[in-house]
């Protein structure tokens, strides 16, 4: 009985999400409309990968619904420029099956404005589940590309001044079973579609280049 629930629950097993979500608020002395506006937004992670499948990407892990307000709701109501929203290569953990990949957003302010961001898991991250590994840690990054970039802590409100970018990059979710067990066909397809790189599929799938081609 007891070995028969242990099979079970083996089955039923699920790497941890991206731990943890946050959110975005950035204010407005006068949107798109003319008036006063705040632009609210969650920040989450993704899905880790199970016994049977793949972790879902850009997934809140407790309501399982996928957040994330379209470019063109952002561009015509808040005075910003969407310069990317896109799923981050190498940011799932590793396993026989991955968690989800992470994402990033980037704002580029139009108006000067004031960024309050709660995020987590710049530190600590999600660890895998039966041999899988951890994903990538989650982080802000002001002026991203500018010599002046930094990036912010979990907790923050800055003045930002027109021109200035804000990038978020949210952390994947954990690997499920050792990497070294995942399918070739998978890990190959994984490499095709952008989701990691051959230098990853080789050092931690051991798949060579030749193999991901």
């Amino acid at each position: 009985m007891l070995s028969a629930l242990s099979q079970l629950d083996s089955r039923r097993a699920v790497a941890p999400s991206g731990l943890g979500s946050g959110a975005v608020s950035i204010g407005y002395r006068k949107a798109r409309s003319g008036k006063p506006a705040v632009l609210y937004e969650l920040l989450n992670t993704s899905l880790g990968g199970t016994s049977r499948h793949d972790g879902a990407a850009i997934v809140m892990a407790m309501n399982h619904f996928t957040p994330g307000a379209p470019v063109e709701i952002f561009e015509s109501e808040y005075p910003l420029r969407v310069r990317a929203f896109e799923l981050i290569r190498d940011s799932a953990g590793a396993g026989r099956y991955r968690g989800g990949l992470g994402y990033a957003r980037e704002f580029e302010m139009l108006e000067d404005c004031v960024l309050t961001v709660r995020s987590s898991n710049h530190r600590f991250v999600a660890c895998g589940n039966g041999g899988g590994l951890s994903p990538r840690p989650s982080r802000v990054i002001l002026n991203p590309h500018r010599s002046d970039s930094q990036e912010l802590d979990t907790l923050e409100t800055r003045q930002l001044n027109a021109g200035d970018i804000i990038r978020f990059e949210r952390s994947g979710g954990a690997g499920f079973g050792p990497p070294r067990e995942r399918a070739p066909e998978a890990v190959r397809d994984d490499v095709h579609n952008g989701y990691v790189s051959r230098e990853a599929a080789a050092e931690i799938y051991g798949l060579s280049q030749e193999d991901t081609e």
